[in-house]
């Protein structure tokens, strides 16, 4: 479901949009959801600061160039936050079973029963994908791996750790996006809003994990 309306919503969305939509609602639904099924979890006034030092950065970084259009409908911004909040579901989900259970064996299984789902649902839908080439190959392959690598790496992130002391990490995601724009695709990215953006999500993060010293 996650992906399915990923797909769709970035399809009809532009991508300055769907990064803040995609980074900022899956922080908020998971500080919610984790506060809802952890009830050891507390929000304190210390973490909401944090988080919404983060949130900023993250605005601050995709709205410089040129705004942000502020429309919204169902198929389009409403499949991008529904996703994230399958998302957010599936972390808490993941977060819930027993820690007796290899992460590794864990996501394996659950990308493949959720392939086999979304190829099904692909053929139905009358689609097809016919890698060309050894180029194309390395492609697939090179991206199953780093969603696998990215999948079990924050599983066991949230397993052993406070819901919102990592989810708040979320929020570099546009920000790395952006100086990778910069280093791969030559983009600009130097300049004085990416680092406000930077300074803005990493003091969030220090305010959400920085923990009182005591006796």
């Amino acid at each position: 479901l996650h992906y399915i309306l990923f797909y769709v919503g970035i399809f009809h969305t532009t991508g300055v949009k769907s990064a803040i939509l995609i980074s900022t609602s899956y922080v908020v639904f998971m500080v919610l959801l984790s506060l809802i099924f952890f009830k050891k979890e507390k929000m304190s006034y210390k973490k909401s600061i944090g988080c919404i030092l983060g949130l900023s950065g993250a605005v601050i970084a995709l709205t410089a160039d040129g705004g942000i259009d502020f429309s919204f409908t169902m198929t389009n911004e409403g499949c991008i936050m529904l996703s994230s909040l399958f998302f957010a579901m599936g972390s808490v989900i993941s977060k819930k079973v027993p820690s007796e259970i290899d992460s590794v064996s864990l996501n394996g299984w659950q990308l493949l029963f959720g392939g086999i789902g979304l190829t099904v649902v692909g053929i139905i839908g009358g689609g097809s994908i016919m890698p060309s080439g050894v180029s194309s190959f390395v492609l697939m392959f090179y991206m199953a791996v780093i969603s696998s690598f990215g999948f079990v790496i924050w599983m066991l992130l949230l397993r052993y750790n406070p819901t919102e002391e990592v989810t708040v990490f979320n929020l570099l995601v546009p920000i790395i996006g952006t100086i990778l724009s910069g280093l791969v695709l030559g983009e600009e990215f130097v300049n004085l809003s990416n680092f406000l953006a930077l300074i803005c999500v990493c003091l969030g993060i220090y305010v959400v994990n920085s923990r009182q010293r005591k006796e």
